[in-house]
């Protein structure tokens, strides 16, 4: 080989290692904006999948009645059940994974004022969905929900009555996961167990005409053939807070009564320190609110009066039916303010009575 050749040789490998080490770095570019394409895409696909988890569907939160799909008011009824107050929601998505054709669902969406703004329905155009998972798009402004179930057989329901068989689960998100219940449906079953285990594991003993127990339950069939309670004697328990004598719901009705809730809760109970809750009282005769030596309030019916007592025994003021006008006396016929000849006295005193009367002076 000549030098020329030699030297022509050596240009050419050159020159071919030149453009292996280009295509290489070519390939490596390559791969990485494949790699990074990959990237982007399977962020995108992560990114759109929403997760919820938690059962917004409460029925420990529920009461009798619906939330108008057209208005977002209560409408008073039997064949509904509906959020007794407003649930949290902030996403992009609601998702029911799996239907129950027993049951029909609406949800009506409010704005941070609780302002109704639309709502939706388990129905499509009066049909039964038949796609499931199915999505909602939450609304723009939605702070809060409410959920409305009923029967598709239009039949009477309650809150513990769907409970037992509904398991449907409405969730945040757009990736429907398997049902749970809602965590305020587990701390009801919680709270109701502790006494169902302590009366289950006591006895019922009789004696003659003496009957010795730990819980008694009274409910009756309603009309779809379930046994509903609807009040009781409970045994179980030992704080001041336990309901003893309860009516009008059931024994976690009574628990949650106490526990201050005003809805799904019973309309009486009496608890172990002698407490009474009541939705409406009727007294017959007379009312004191403590003993005889200290300060307290006595009803009297007979004389149509309320006596304010302090603790020596002595009236210190009287309200009577006599010593108050009806309304319709303080009003002149053709206004609905207060004569102005009409006043209230009261009339402090050293003496043991201190009157509240009216003049018409």
């Amino acid at each position: 080989i000549t030098a020329a050749e030699h030297t022509n040789m050596n240009a050419k490998f050159a020159l071919y290692n030149s453009a292996l080490a280009s295509f290489s770095t070519a390939i490596e570019a390559a791969n990485q904006a494949i790699q990074q394409a990959l990237d982007q895409n399977a962020q995108g696909y992560v990114d759109n999948i929403e997760i919820g988890g938690r059962n917004l569907l409460a029925f420990a939160d529920m009461i009798q009645g619906a939330t108008s799909g057209i208005s977002g008011l209560f409408v008073s009824g039997t064949t509904y059940i509906t959020s007794a107050n407003y649930i949290q929601c902030i996403g992009a998505s609601l998702t029911i994974g799996a239907p129950n054709s027993s049951y029909h669902v609406h949800v009506c969406f409010f704005d941070e004022s609780q302002i109704f703004i639309t709502s939706v329905y388990l129905l499509n155009g009066g049909a039964y969905q038949s796609t499931f998972p199915l999505t909602w798009i939450i609304p723009e402004r939605t702070k809060f929900i409410k959920i409305t179930v009923k029967r598709s057989d239009g039949g009477v329901v309650t809150p513990a009555s769907v409970a037992a068989d509904c398991r449907i689960k409405i969730e945040l998100g757009n990736k429907p996961t398997d049902w749970t219940p809602a965590p305020e449906d587990v701390q009801a079953n919680i709270d109701a167990l502790g006494y169902l285990k302590e009366a289950l594991n006591n006895n019922t003993d009789i004696q003659g005409g003496l009957l010795s127990t730990t819980l008694i339950k009274l409910g009756a069939v309603n009309q779809s053939g379930s046994w509903v309670e609807k009040a009781g004697i409970n045994g179980a328990g030992t704080t001041d807070n336990t309901p003893r004598i309860y009516a009008g719901g059931t024994l976690q009705q009574a628990i949650n009564r106490i526990a201050g809730q005003l809805t799904n809760a019973a309309k009486f109970v009496v608890t172990q320190a002698g407490k009474i809750y009541a939705m409406d009282v009727e007294l017959f005769g007379s009312l004191s609110t403590a003993p005889p030596g200290g300060k307290r309030i006595f009803i009297n019916q007979d004389a149509s009066e309320i006596q304010l007592i302090d603790d020596n025994d002595d009236v210190k003021a009287m309200i009577g039916s006599e010593t108050i006008p009806s309304l319709s006396s303080l009003l002149s016929s053709k206004s609905v303010s207060v004569s102005a000849v009409q006043s209230i006295l009261f009339n402090a005193t050293n003496t043991n009575v201190s009157q509240t009367k009216f003049s018409n002076n």
